[in-house]
């Protein structure tokens, strides 16, 4: 990582989950509506999801280089929980832009 990375942190709410064992962010370039039962539906691209891990209730923090190129950038962010019983549990998404506005 360079010197000058910015980082995206957000921090997950532990009442969402609480005997979360592990909180998960989904990261993609697209938004989707895919149900998926019991777990909820999943609001991210599958098919280019970015997959970052944290422990439960800790701020997530993803690196983004310095670089003009991403500046517009549209992604989709999804939380997730993972319970005792090993049960991915998805909460809502937020559409976002990488950018200074």
């Amino acid at each position: 990582m360079a010197q000058n990375d910015w980082r995206f942190r957000f921090r997950s709410d532990t009442s969402f989950v609480p005997s979360a064992t592990l909180d998960v962010a989904l990261i993609a370039t697209g938004g989707a509506n895919l149900p998926l039962g019991a777990m909820g539906t999943l609001l991210c691209d599958p098919s280019n999801l970015v997959v970052v891990l944290s422990l439960p209730g800790q701020p997530f923090a993803v690196p983004i280089p310095e670089n003009q190129m991403l500046g517009g950038v549209d992604l989709c962010v999804q939380g997730a929980s993972v319970d005792a019983a090993a049960m991915p549990l998805l909460a809502n998404a937020l559409d976002i832009t990488i950018g200074c506005f």
